[in-house]
């Protein structure tokens, strides 16, 4: 299969007019191949990108209600939402096996739809005061993702693990954790540990990197949108009757916690007596006592509402 492999992307090269290449290097005395992009591709790639962020742009937040969506004989429409970006209803196709008939997108479902993307929504800036600058400091908070690659390791295992993960920061994945000389003398089996190590490392600090991205793409969309009154999320379903924000930006009402977190309505309600209970059952789940019974739920935030209180007031 490996050989099958090699012979397919050494093809890919033959047939790219000099956008891939192989790069051959000798890794721990043995050759090693690797296909990379081009230096030209890579900016030609660049730019045209940059062409076509107009074709797919970043989908935001709304300034304006969206419009609203409606109901079609088929039970398909396209229209609703954005303004100007055509995004369909339904987010696949009703195939056999899940169309309702022609009450696939009934009236009920419409009227959802069109109550949830009315409500208006605001960044909450005490919140988003208190995340931005745990971002810029580093100070760690809950579900907020701020490990560096250095916490993603074992620094108590490889007395050289810090010196590592320096060397990964400049030279990637080529990055070698123990001299030659004292891997050489590992047995077969330590060696696999090793390997393995350093993949979990590598897959750590690549996730790591991807929730820092996200976490900074969230602290950009709520700072364009700090002094706005009021904002608004178009939505559209799957087959099953779930709904979804059709923005592509991770501060949305079903993003991450700290995401949700950013976000409050923008016209607020009386809790009232109904309210006040299922926050109190909330903040018990949030803090990790969601297999009490809901009414002991309740009672436990009340006996501790003087800390929960204090903890509000410190930020």
């Amino acid at each position: 299969m490996l050989a099958v492999g090699a012979f397919l992307a050494d093809a890919c090269v033959d047939v790219s007019e000099g956008r891939i290449y192989r790069d051959t290097q000798m890794v721990r005395g043995k050759s090693s191949a690797t296909y990379r992009l081009s230096a030209e591709y890579l900016q030609h790639m660049g730019i045209e990108n940059t062409q076509l962020e107009t074709l797919r742009p970043r989908l935001l937040p709304m300034l304006i209600p969206p419009l609203p969506w409606q109901v079609q004989e088929t039970g398909h429409n396209q229209t609703g939402g954005f303004l100007t970006q055509r995004i369909n209803l339904l987010r696949a196709e009703v195939y056999t096996h899940s169309a309702g008939g022609a009450g696939t997108v009934s009236e009920l479902d419409i009227r959802a739809l069109n109550r949830v993307q009315a409500t208006a929504w605001q960044v909450n800036p005490k919140v988003f005061e208190v995340m931005l600058e745990a971002a810029q400091t580093g100070i760690k908070l809950p579900s907020i993702p701020l490990e560096t690659d250095e916490e993603v390791g074992f620094q108590s295992k490889y007395p050289g693990w810090n010196a590592f993960v320096e060397r990964f920061h400049t030279e990637g994945r080529k990055a070698r954790l123990l001299p030659d000389a004292e891997w050489e003398a590992l047995s077969p089996s330590a060696k696999t540990d090793v390997k393995r190590d350093i993949l979990a490392f590598h897959e750590g600090a690549a996730s790591m990197l991807g929730k820092r991205y996200a976490l900074s793409e969230a602290l950009t969309t709520a700072s364009e949108l700090l002094d706005i009154v009021e904002f608004y999320y178009p939505f559209n379903r799957d087959f099953r009757g779930r709904i979804y924000p059709m923005t592509l930006t991770e501060m949305q009402p079903q993003g991450s916690d700290y995401a949700k977190a950013l976000l409050r309505f923008s016209k607020g309600k009386v809790l009232g007596t109904s309210g006040l209970r299922w926050l109190l059952i909330h903040i018990a789940n949030c803090a990790g006592e969601d297999k009490l019974s809901l009414e002991d739920r309740v009672k436990w935030s009340l006996d501790n509402l003087e800390g929960i209180m204090g903890s509000a007031e410190s930020v």
